[in-house]
């Protein structure tokens, strides 16, 4: 990569690319966070055995923690099979084994009040079976706000459910692999936790407009009660519908619906459109 000067120090001003430019990033993450120390946090920040704080090193997200024997590590925040965040917290404490946590979830127990057994007061497993034994202690429900309680989220369908929508024969099954799951969950994570905003252009479509005036003046005349009118009368999105058509068959891998266990790719094109009625 060419070197580029984004700093001018006389003006005392900064290019915008510093900001938004994605090859300046990736230079910065091969000669700065590459190779030097960083600073990822402080060890008044966890100052008792098990307290951790979650910290970013360059691109990748890592846990900062305080063992037992009160020494600080450094640990990657990805799972070594799966490549899986495996803490999703800004700080804590881990007073309960990960087996412990997914029990308690599973019940829907507040593991926070649950007395541990485990080395140092952690609760185990065994505490969860206890609780839950005892009729356990669920978690407590958000406060309301006093508006009306937010619907609940829609079930997904079955993968049979799916394929009962398309006519059979007219699709291909592609499973998936490890990393083709882990990354839809991803995606689905990302577009239901983070803020989203939508960008919108304007297009000129005089050529467009041009073909669907020649087309409707082609249209043959029928006759009716009211006398002779076109058999037909294009609009504009009749015409984006025809060429989304077009683009799903010439780029099949775009034309496909999804299910748990496999990618339906689709050998014909199929176009929905929602209507608003009065």
């Amino acid at each position: 990569m060419a070197d580029v000067r984004c700093v001018d120090v006389a003006a005392g001003t900064a290019d915008r690319r510093m900001f938004v430019d994605d090859d300046l990033f990736a230079q910065e993450v091969r000669q700065i966070f590459g190779r030097a120390w960083l600073l990822v946090g402080h060890e008044s920040q966890i100052p008792n055995p098990e307290d951790f704080i979650q910290s970013k090193m360059g691109t990748d997200s890592v846990i900062v923690t305080r063992t037992r024997q009160d020494k600080v590590v450094v640990l990657l925040n990805s799972c070594r099979h799966r490549g899986m965040k495996v803490c999703r917290v800004d700080e804590g404490k881990a007073r309960a084994t990960p087996l412990a946590r997914r029990l308690a979830r599973e019940a829907g127990l507040d593991i926070s009040i649950i007395a541990g057994t485990g080395p140092h007061g952690r609760v185990v497993r065994a505490d969860v079976e206890a609780a839950l034994a005892g009729g356990g202690v669920k978690a407590a429900a958000p406060a309301s706000a006093g508006g009306p309680a937010p619907a609940p989220a829609p079930k997904a369908m079955t993968d049979d459910a799916v394929l009962k929508l398309f006519e059979e024969g007219s699709y291909e099954l592609v499973p998936h692999d490890n990393m083709r799951r882990t990354i839809a969950r991803r995606l689905v994570e990302a577009k239901t936790t983070i803020p989203h905003f939508y960008l919108t252009l304007d297009c000129e479509l005089d050529a467009l407009l041009a073909l669907r005036k020649q087309l409707n003046e082609a249209a043959p005349a029928t006759k009716t009660e009211k006398g002779e009118v076109p058999a037909y009368k294009l609009s504009v999105n009749d015409m984006i519908i025809k060429a989304m058509a077009m683009a799903l068959v010439a780029v099949p891998d775009a034309n496909a619906s999804w299910t748990e266990s496999a990618m339906v790719k689709h050998k014909h094109a199929d176009v929905g459109v929602a209507v608003s009625i009065p």
